[in-house]
């Protein structure tokens, strides 16, 4: 069966299933890439899925489709309005992940400065050490779960490159705190996700008081992370040499809007919360993915290890290939403050219209048997415009994709170079696993690390 909204004006809505929204929740939530591939075939490129606690969401599956998705940056897309309900207790009110209209363009203008690409190269050969220095502590012929590895690489990056804090203690405080941090965080973001803004936000305040329950660890995580970045800006608005300083927190703190003002510490402490929401779990899957895709496509691998010292062009072809087929972030929705026409469908205000990643990477019509690995597909041809989306689009596209290519290009070769990575014979391919809000390798990429 079929579910047909319509207007006022007697315009359908896009169609739908007619399960519950409690039958659509639990067949979404046990596996969201089935679930939507299923819809797709069913319905098209535009249909639409309620979800307990959210409103209803548009899914668009065509290149086109999503641009006009896009295109409502400029207008009723409200990209910012649906994230906060999920990240704002972490990365506060002044986050471009939460933000909307001219207080986001402010801050996106800020944060840009910091990430601009005649600055970013400086920093491979740093990233380059980190991941050397990890890989280095590996058992080698011992199984080993990449992805959580992948992660100490990436918060080692934050902390050293882009907050720029290399005071040994310091440090190692940040990388128990921050996991901490982002982990109490995800728990209650799952919790949010079926209670609506103002239930969650009474019920938060309640739990908060009650030791051990998830709001009040969330809550003394953030106070401790807090304090020591409150206290890291003090250091470093006062320190002598802060001018000619090149990791990324300096940057924002020299850097001023149009007016001519800098950021205040709660909007610097924002934009850094909001650089670890956004790259930190992130960059550290996609890497995870990688190697997945490379221990299951030993061509792939050894034509990697010899084109990798001449240049990045077969390397990004692999990276841009394992983004394509596993995706990190399946969705990019935009949160409607007006009506909508799109396809010929009318969506209402307070609906959602979202561009579906995997829909998008898997069409035929964009790559040639989509289903298959192929990286030299990104050497072949430039693609369409619209039919690759890894790091969104429109306004709203990801501010850090740069500065997360130049991490993979850094940290990819270190690996590869220095150990010979396989699987157990026979390993099937890890599955696409829903995690907070990412889809990761459903074993976390287990390897068996070798001598190269």
């Amino acid at each position: 069966m079929t579910s047909v909204h319509t207007s006022p004006a007697g315009v359908s809505a896009p169609p739908g299933p007619a399960a519950s929204k409690f039958g659509q929740t639990r067949n979404f939530v046990r596996d969201p890439i089935d679930y939507l591939d299923g819809l797709h075939r069913q319905f098209g490129d535009i249909f639409k899925v309620t979800l307990v606690g959210m409103p209803p969401i548009v899914y668009v599956a065509n290149p086109e489709l999503a641009r006009q998705v896009f295109a409502t940056d400029r207008s009723v897309g409200e990209a910012g309005k649906t994230r906060a309900d999920f990240l704002q207790r972490m990365v506060g009110d002044n986050s471009i992940l939460v933000e909307d209209g001219e207080s986001w363009l402010r801050h996106r203008k800020l944060l840009g400065s910091a990430f601009h690409a005649r600055y970013l190269q400086r920093y491979r050969e740093q990233i380059a050490e980190i991941a050397a220095e990890e890989v280095a502590k590996w058992t080698l012929e011992q199984e080993l779960v990449l992805r959580p590895r992948m992660q100490v690489i990436a918060l080692d990056v934050l902390l050293r490159v882009v907050f720029g804090i290399h005071d040994v203690e310091r440090v190692a405080q940040l990388r128990e705190m921050l996991p901490r941090l982002t982990a109490a965080a995800a728990r209650m973001e799952t919790v949010a996700f079926v209670l609506s803004r103002a239930a969650w936000t009474g019920l938060e305040s309640m739990l908060r008081k009650i030791p051990g329950s998830a709001a009040a660890r969330f809550a003394v995580a953030r106070a401790d992370v807090d304090r020591i970045l409150y206290d890291e800006i003090e250091r470093r608005r006062a320190a002598p040499d802060i001018a000619e300083r090149t990791d990324l927190m300096s940057q924002l703190l020299r850097a001023s809007d149009d007016d001519g003002e800098k950021m205040t510490d709660l909007e610097l402490r924002d934009g850094l919360m909001t650089l670890l929401e956004a790259g930190y779990e992130t960059t550290a899957t996609a890497m995870a993915w990688v190697f997945e895709r490379l221990v299951r496509h030993p061509q792939v691998h050894d034509r990697l290890v010899e084109e990798v010292d001449k240049d990045d062009k077969y390397l990004e072809a692999v990276i841009n290939e394992t983004l394509r087929t596993r995706p990190i972030v399946p969705v990019m929705p935009r949160a409607l403050s007006g009506d909508l026409e799109l396809a010929g469908y009318h969506i209402p205000a307070g609906w959602w219209v979202a561009p579906s990643v995997p829909l998008l990477h898997g069409r035929e019509a964009s790559f040639d048997d989509p289903e298959v690995f192929r990286p030299e597909r990104f050497l072949d041809a430039d693609l369409p415009r619209g039919t690759f989306l890894p790091f969104g689009g429109g306004r709203r596209h990801c501010l850090g994709a740069q500065f997360a290519m130049l991490e993979m290009k850094a940290v990819i070769p270190e690996v590869i170079k220095r150990v010979r990575l396989r699987t157990r014979p026979g390993a099937p391919d890890e599955q696409q696993r829903g995690s907070h809000v990412l889809l990761t390798p459903s074993e976390g990429c287990l390897v068996i690390p070798g001598k190269r």
